[in-house]
C-alpha cells in the first residue's frame, strides 16, 4: 500500500531551499514573459480597431461598467477562496 503524504507543516525555522531553485526560477521567467506577452497583444489588438472599443465602454451605462467590474472582483475572490479552500488540507496557508 502507498503512504498518505506528509501533510505536516514545515517549521518556521525550517529555510525553505527549493525556494529558489534556478529551474524553478526559470520556469517563473517563462510564464512572466509569456503573460507579459499575451496581455501586450491584447492592449495591441484593442487599440488596432481604432480606438471604437474604448468608445463604446466611455459611451456605456455607468451600471454596466460597475457590473463588469464587480463581476471581476467577485470571480477574483471565489477563484480565490476555492484555491484556499482545496489546498488548506495540503499545506497550512498564511494569508
Amino acid at each position: 500500500m502507498s503512504e498518505a503524504p506528509d501533510t505536516t507543516p514545515p517549521d518556521e525555522d525550517e529555510p525553505t531551499a527549493g525556494l529558489l531553485a534556478p529551474r524553478r526560477v526559470a520556469i517563473q521567467l517563462v510564464g512572466f514573459v509569456i503573460g507579459v506577452g499575451l496581455l501586450v497583444w491584447c492592449v495591441k489588438t484593442a487599440l488596432a480597431s481604432g480606438g471604437d472599443a474604448w468608445h463604446r465602454i466611455g459611451d456605456a451605462s455607468p451600471w454596466l461598467v460597475a457590473g463588469l467590474a464587480g463581476c471581476s472582483i467577485v470571480s477574483l475572490v471565489v477563484n480565490g477562496t476555492s484555491f484556499w479552500l482545496v489546498a488548506r488540507p495540503i499545506r497550512a496557508l498564511r494569508l
